[in-house]
């Protein structure tokens, strides 16, 4: 997991970015932004999708209360990286 700022610079979120996103994506709802995440592909998200994304991180933990940290890492990791108008790129594989 990456973040870009508006300019396309990229900065690796770390290998725990990774697995916070990994529990989240088993507990988010179906049909959501999240579950179209694919392990294998790369998935981008702009300023609006990551606001998305913000909403269904919330709503998988108002029903999995244990995904505290995750969910507030990758709040966080989000929230930043829309103040800087910039991406999160997700790479597969």
């Amino acid at each position: 997991m990456y973040t870009e700022d508006q300019i396309h610079h990229r900065s690796y979120a770390g290998p725990e970015a990774g697995k916070w996103l990994t529990r989240i994506l088993q507990n988010a709802p179906a049909g959501g932004q999240l579950s179209y995440i694919g392990e294998h592909g790369d998935t981008m998200f702009n300023i609006g999708q990551m606001n998305r994304a913000l909403a269904e991180i919330s709503e998988t933990l108002s029903r999995n209360p244990d995904l505290f940290n995750e969910a507030s890492a990758l709040t966080t990791l989000i929230q930043e990286t829309i103040k800087k108008r910039g991406y999160i790129w997700i790479s597969g594989d």
